[in-house]
């Protein structure tokens, strides 16, 4: 891991600015066996570049804006294919599993840039990063607690994002479909929703959500 970091205590969670090169961060069993006892979550806000992050069986790509957290007891790995630059903020575990019935539902997920929920924790923790340039945070739990209940409302917030992204996907799959299929005389809706394996209800509702529709 070729990177350049800054790191401040924020009460009792940590933030650091990250400058990475290319580089595969591989949180396996020795790392978690040299670790802290303390189980605690790392959240992952990208300022520049691409990340990947895979835990658990589950791997998403985020980019500029995004954010995604992870549990550092369990092994989980992060590529940057490129430089990146980053916002990291650590937070003990007991502050996220009280608000969420189970956060890890949520670990390696991208939280969509242009989300509320996202930005609010983004603006939150970018706001406590400035301000501790300028002077000692207070080393209570409050900002721990400010900060796991702005990521509790962007976790809720995701749900309606990741449905969004859903449909996004199925409309360009469709699109493809269509383009393949163009010059068939035959090709038509009610064809297309059977080839995706949905209704014709269905179909219109994905490109509803697309502001289109499956015959323009």
């Amino acid at each position: 891991f070729d990177a350049r970091l800054r790191l401040v205590n924020a009460g009792a969670a940590r933030i650091a600015t990250v400058e990475s090169h290319a580089s595969h961060v591989d949180h396996g069993k020795s790392q978690i066996s040299a670790g802290t006892t303390d189980a605690y979550y790392m959240l992952h806000i990208q300022n520049r570049g691409t990340s990947v992050h895979r835990q658990g069986g589950r791997m998403t790509t985020i980019g500029p804006g995004d954010l995604a957290f992870v549990d550092a007891t369990r092994p989980y790995d992060v590529v940057f294919d490129d430089e990146a630059s980053f916002l990291v903020c650590r937070l003990t575990a007991s502050a996220l599993t009280s608000r969420f019935i189970n956060a890890d539902d949520f670990v390696a997920k991208r939280f969509f840039a242009d989300s509320a929920g996202t930005r609010i924790v983004r603006n939150c923790i970018e706001a406590l990063w400035q301000e501790s340039q300028a002077r000692e945070l207070v080393a209570d739990s409050l900002i721990e607690e400010l900060i796991a209940e702005n990521l509790r409302f962007a976790a809720h917030d995701s749900v309606h994002w990741d449905a969004r992204d859903e449909k996004a996907k199925r409309c360009g799959q469709a699109v493809r479909i269509v383009e393949q299929r163009m010059a068939e005389t035959d090709l038509e809706v009610g064809a297309l929703a059977d080839e995706m394996g949905m209704s014709l209800r269905s179909l219109q509702k994905v490109f509803a959500a697309n502001g289109t529709t499956p015959s323009e």
